[in-house]
């Protein structure tokens, strides 16, 4: 089949003009990125050797003292599967600003109450052996906005 010259302009024009089209319909990443409303973190517990439930019931203090200076508590999980189930507790908090996050956190560092639960849990050495924290901000179509 032999497409004349005219017709395959008119073609290839139709395709450009398309392709603008659902550029323009389509949102920019960069916009997405930048419609969140504070910053998410995300962090990740590994417990020390036989330890995750002490690192899950303290979690729970933890929450409450979040609460105590103003800190959102997003949501606390466990994994399903070993063995990531057998070391690992993930929560995430909710801040306004990273500057907020510092102060909250320092707040929450020298709470009296923390501070003695704290040292109850880790008595006879620490029950967290390591720490990973993620700062994330929510896209303009995620459901935490």
């Amino acid at each position: 089949m032999q497409i004349s010259k005219r017709f395959g302009i008119l073609l290839l024009g139709a395709v450009f003009a398309a392709g603008l089209g659902v550029g323009v319909v389509l949102d920019d990443p960069a916009e997405a990125r930048a419609a969140s409303d504070g910053i998410y973190e995300l962090r990740t517990y590994t417990a020390a050797p036989g330890k995750v439930d002490e690192v899950i019931d303290e979690l729970r203090h933890a929450a409450e003292g979040f609460e105590r200076v103003g800190v959102t508590n997003v949501g606390y999980w466990v994994p399903t599967d070993a063995p990531h189930s057998e070391t690992t507790v993930i929560y995430m908090l909710k801040f306004d600003t990273l500057e907020q996050r510092a102060q909250q956190f320092e707040d929450f560092r020298t709470d009296p109450e923390w501070r003695r639960v704290w040292d109850e849990y880790n008595k006879d050495g620490r029950i967290v052996a390591n720490v990973d924290s993620l700062y994330l901000e929510a896209t303009d179509y995620s459901p935490l906005q």
